[in-house]
């Protein structure tokens, strides 16, 4: 497989402002960047825990768009929900019906997901993580192994100042320490001019950079995927 997300999937219940609601829809970041790669290509594949009950929440729609299943290891009896709560000026509150130790729970294992079996093929890895040094730890020994480049992004609750100096324990696994960027306007914490990374003060906004050897960092470039590719 060309592409590797690690992560999780939940489903999302929307409510806006007006008070109408989507339903259940499949959400959360891993998801996100599973569909973003295969609008170009179908060489991806997301590998993580999940609830026996996925297929009730979002198996139509991961029929529909073809989603490879194949790195879905059921975990637990049930699979992550949330509702989410628009208010008129635009932000929102969130609820995970199961708790957040449930959703972080099923975030990918390397070991009892077999991340490894993903990678051999792989040129790009993408993680959604927060604050789990013995995570990192794994990737890096599986990056070591695997010639694949790594993308970061971090979780919102980890991607705050306050955490800074665990951020950088992270990055110094890798050789890499956090130096000014910009997004979309908004300001990076800055630490060390030297190397480019990772961190925003704005939680719903985050960089992406790569941790192993090289140091440009992976931002996304406004364009448009081939008009034959579609997420329905």
């Amino acid at each position: 497989m060309k592409y590797v997300v690690a992560g999780n999937a939940a489903a999302d219940c929307i409510t806006f402002a007006d008070g109408t609601s989507t339903g259940f829809l499949p959400g959360g970041a891993s998801l996100f960047a599973l569909t973003g790669i295969q609008l170009w290509t179908d060489e991806v594949i997301l590998c993580g825990g999940f609830g026996e009950d996925y297929m009730d929440h979002m198996g139509e729609w991961l029929l529909r768009n073809r989603i490879n299943r194949s790195g879905f290891h059921v975990r637990d009896p049930k699979n992550p929900l949330n509702y989410m709560y628009y208010r008129d000026e635009g932000s929102w509150d969130t609820k995970t019906v199961y708790g957040n130790e449930h959703y972080d729970m099923l975030s990918c294992d390397p070991e009892k997901d077999r991340l490894r079996d993903f990678l051999p093929d792989a040129a790009g890895l993408c993680v959604f993580r927060g604050e789990d040094p013995d995570f990192y730890r794994q990737i890096f020994a599986l990056k070591a192994e695997f010639p694949f480049k790594l993308c970061w992004e971090i979780k919102g609750n980890f991607a705050v100042p306050e955490k800074m100096s665990a951020v950088r324990e992270i990055l110094d696994l890798q050789g890499f320490v956090p130096a000014p960027l910009t997004d979309r306007g908004h300001e990076l914490l800055t630490v060390d001019m030297r190397r480019p990374i990772v961190l925003t003060r704005n939680v719903e906004t985050t960089i992406k950079a790569p941790l192993a050897g090289n140091p440009r960092v992976l931002a996304a470039r406004p364009c448009s995927p081939p008009a034959s590719r579609n997420i329905r």
